[in-house]
Parts: C-alpha cells; sequence; structure tokens
C-alpha cells in the first residue's frame, strides 16, 4: 500500500468524519466513520493517508521513499529519489 505522508498541518478534512484507534502510544489510526475503511495514520507530527484516498493522486509529487525494508520482494523502487529503510529523518 502506497501511502502519502503530510505534515499534519497541512491537511484538512473536507468530506465525512475520521475515526481514530489509538493503536499505540504514539500513533493514532483513522477510520472512515460509514463503512471503516483505514483512511489514515495520525503522529504528533504527520498525518499519513493512502494515496488512493485522494482525489487527484497524480497531482502528488513524491519527494522520498520511507520504510523501504519491507517493500515486497517483487517491488522495485528505481527512481532516484532518496530512500530510507525506515522513517522519515528528522
Amino acid at each position: 500500500m502506497v501511502w502519502v505522508v503530510f505534515d499534519k498541518e497541512n491537511v484538512r478534512v473536507t468530506k465525512g468524519e475520521i475515526k481514530k484507534y489509538n493503536s499505540s502510544a504514539d500513533l493514532q489510526r483513522g477510520f472512515c466513520a460509514k463503512c471503516g475503511s483505514n483512511v489514515s495514520i495520525h503522529t504528533g507530527k504527520c498525518f499519513d493517508l493512502p494515496i488512493g484516498v485522494l482525489e487527484n493522486p497524480n497531482d502528488i509529487e513524491i519527494t522520498r521513499h520511507i520504510w523501504v525494508h519491507r517493500a515486497l520482494d517483487h517491488v522495485a523502487i528505481d527512481d532516484d529519489l532518496p530512500k530510507y529503510k525506515d522513517d522519515i529523518p528528522y
């Protein structure tokens, strides 16, 4: 699944309601209040969305790849963007 990571102050929900579940001390998982679909991840700094929930996913400019050690063997990340084994370095 491809996720897009935003600084949380740069995201605004314009339709529907996101319910949140505290899945750990530092992370909440968001889901659709109507159907229960997984729609977001929330941390102190970030608001992550699966790219499929965006109205215009092709408008997103990808600037780096994170958690690349979790990629499936058949997934090739073959662009020149920075790649990080784990999370985004702050």
